[in-house]
């Protein structure tokens, strides 16, 4: 996967302003110049994930819990790369607006924190 940094930094989204952050931690994950080993973890420790994330040499780590964990995320913060998933909710479009401002809400947050948001569809499990 080839891309132009400068193409990156230009790029903005609908629900907020270009992350400086986001922008960054990609940057960062690509200069690597190897394929990077990212571990998908979820609803599991912080002690557990860090434990997990050395032992096999971890690049980044990225959290697919239920919800998003402050503390947990204060805790893995300054030894590995964060991303999480955020669920984009299904719902009827009399809801949307409610839907759009929660994630919005949640991206700001995970930003807000330097987590790279990854959007995923919400499925039935």
């Amino acid at each position: 996967f080839a891309t132009g940094h400068s193409s990156i930094s230009s790029i903005s989204s609908p629900l907020s302003s270009s992350s400086a952050s986001s922008v960054h931690l990609f940057e960062s994950l690509m200069a690597i110049r190897k394929p990077v080993m990212v571990g998908v973890f979820r609803d599991q420790s912080a002690p557990e994930i860090l434990a997990i994330a050395r032992e096999v040499g971890l690049d980044a780590i990225q959290l697919h819990d239920t919800d998003i964990n402050e503390a947990k995320i204060n805790e893995l913060s300054g030894h590995y790369p964060l991303m999480h998933v955020v669920h984009v909710e299904n719902g009827n479009a009399s809801e949307g607006t409610t839907h759009l401002e929660r994630l919005q809400n949640k991206v700001q947050f995970l930003e807000s924190k330097k987590v790279f948001p990854l959007l995923d569809t919400q499925s039935k499990d």
